[in-house]
């Protein structure tokens, strides 16, 4: 079908048959794509209400000129914009592409409400471009299913209505509109990998195959329908060998590797963390799954890590990982003080115990030391009738060993009465008024 006003109203019908809202935010870079997008949903009738936010990069000379023209625009069509300024400066390993989109997405993360749906002007012409991207990379199915037209984005939805349609096509729609946009200059720059493909390289291939673009649309859709089924048999197969969340190494070498990989995949995209190149993959088989019972392994990118422990895998995000570089410092704790461990460590507080018992109290102006393991700490824990090492504690509680450092040791003195508020020591029965128990707030998941 060509593009016309009734075929996008059909793609957006298709996206609020699938859940989407009908409460849309235009991404308006104020090219053609997105110009024809925020004309095209100020026509339909399927739309709620409208507002559009531009994302100036702050990389060009012109962006003031470009704030202005999408103002305008706007302005003349009476719909609410929003004017959002972003840092795309790459940093180290990373492409100047993947700053400006990276920046360009989290502000529109940001920018998007519950209810709401982000529309960009992605066109099929785009998605070509983004299979051989992910072709010449070495992409699975993931990779080569290419940009959905509808999906999850953060507290709404994301929607490329004008996936099905060619440039050729939005061009004509738009000019017998006598509609404006513009046309960054950057996209001429040929040393940019895609820029390179739309002017290098896919003007033969159309010349030669001129319907290339819509059977890649279509090759996408079969790659994402075997998503769903690989997806499907991961989700299955982590039912068996992850009951917990965490995948059992004993329970995952009976499949086979490739089944082994698919899960892995799933199980780290499910964790939150970007799913490593094929190199990484084989690592965590190799060097992860397959070390010796007793050994600690770890394989580590620049968007997680893997580790191993009790036979078990365990996947650390960065926010994790940066918490567990730092040292944490003693700190001196006063009664009635909520006390903050540091980044990602929580807080602690005390809390009046409901009932009498072998909980401590809070002296009268008695101050408490809170430290960090060095090794060799020892208590008698209520109700266990000896004296264990802090370390054993840990080891019987299945505290990962990376954990154990950052766990509050909360001490009066040379007498250590709790372990965060996992144990408290029969000595810190303690005179004073009142019954108290220590609270550990926002404390990290360590088992």
């Amino acid at each position: 079908m060509p593009f016309s006003q009734e075929a996008f109203d059909a793609a957006l019908g298709e996206a609020a048959a699938a859940g989407a809202a009908a409460r849309f935010v235009v991404a308006l870079s104020g090219g053609l794509d997105s110009t024809v997008v925020l004309h095209g949903l100020v026509a339909s009738s399927l739309a709620e209400n409208v507002r559009a936010v531009h994302v100036d990069h702050g990389l060009h000379p012109d962006s003031p000129r470009w704030r202005e023209h999408c103002h305008g625009v706007c302005e003349a069509l009476g719909v609410a914009y929003t004017d959002a300024r972003v840092s795309a400066r790459p940093v180290r390993g990373q492409s100047p592409e993947e700053a400006a989109r990276d920046a360009r997405y989290g502000r529109l993360r940001k920018e998007v409400a519950r209810g709401e749906t982000v529309v960009t002007g992605h066109h099929a012409d785009d998605q070509l471009e983004t299979i051989l991207l992910q072709l010449f990379r070495g992409a699975g199915p993931a990779g080569l299913a290419g940009m959905p037209a509808l999906t999850r984005f953060d507290r709404g939805w994301l929607c490329r209505p004008l996936l099905a349609f060619r440039r050729i096509e939005l061009v004509a729609w738009a000019q017998r509109r006598g509609l404006n946009w513009l046309e960054d200059p950057s996209n001429l720059e040929v040393s940019y990998d895609r820029n390179f493909l739309r002017h290098k390289v896919l003007p033969a291939v159309n010349r030669r195959w001129p319907s290339a673009a819509l059977s890649a649309l279509r090759s996408a859709r079969h790659c994402a329908e075997a998503v769903g089924l690989l997806e499907a048999m991961a989700d299955a197969d982590l039912d068996s060998v992850a009951p917990d969340g965490r995948p059992a190494v004993s329970l995952l070498v009976a499949l086979s590797p490739a089944r082994q990989r698919n899960a892995l995949r799933r199980w780290l995209a499910r964790s939150g963390l970007v799913v490593p190149d094929a190199s990484r993959m084989e690592s965590i088989l190799r060097d992860v799954i397959g070390a010796r019972a007793d050994a600690n392994p770890e394989v580590r990118w620049e968007s997680g890590a893997v580790r191993r422990y009790r036979g078990r895998l365990y996947a650390l995000d960065p926010e994790t990982l940066e918490i567990l570089a730092r040292q944490p410092r003693p700190l001196r704790w006063q009664a009635g003080e909520t006390l903050a461990l540091g980044p990602g460590l929580g807080r602690l507080r005390m809390v009046p115990e409901a009932t009498a018992g072998p909980s401590p109290t809070w002296p009268a102006g008695a101050d408490l030391e809170v430290r960090f393991r060095a090794g060799g700490e020892e208590m008698r824990p209520v109700g266990r009738g000896c004296t264990r090492t802090v370390k054993k504690l840990m080891q019987e509680a299945g505290i990962a060993p990376w954990w154990r450092g950052h766990i509050p040791l909360i001490w009066r003195g040379d007498r250590l009465l709790w372990v965060g508020d996992l144990w408290c020591a029969e000595q810190a029965s303690l005179t004073g008024p009142g019954v108290w128990r220590v609270a550990w707030e926002d404390r990290p998941n360590f088992t």
